[in-house]
């Protein structure tokens, strides 16, 4: 969800089912490339951010894949909420690619982490 020349702040949320036995899992949040900056929450709780410690303009965070680790107490079995805070500086912004989804510690290890 892209957005051609847009400046500024954009939220994205998404609300999911967790089943009770997903909890014995180490999961991981993957969130994409985004343009440029993030806040990640999950149930109100953050769970990862980029340019934490950069000067404004001065990262290159937009062309790196995000990836967080989601685990209690922040994930809950039952309806759990992600919202995405996005910010772009300049030129084109938003969540520009994939992937995106929820897998295991396991299979980010195997195929994304790379």
């Amino acid at each position: 969800q892209g957005h051609l020349k847009y400046d500024g702040f954009a939220w994205y949320s998404r609300e999911f089912m967790l089943p009770d036995n997903a909890m014995k899992e180490d999961l991981v949040l993957l969130v994409g490339k985004i343009d440029d900056f993030d806040q990640v929450f999950l149930n109100g709780v953050r769970v990862g951010r980029t340019n934490d410690q950069l000067p404004y303009g001065r990262s290159e965070s937009w062309t790196r894949r995000r990836a967080y680790t989601l685990s209690p107490p922040a994930l809950k079995k039952g309806l759990n909420r992600i919202e995405v805070l996005v910010e772009d500086m300049g030129n084109n912004g938003g969540i520009y690619e994939g992937p995106i989804g929820i897998v295991t510690r396991d299979q980010f290890l195997r195929y994304y982490d790379r």
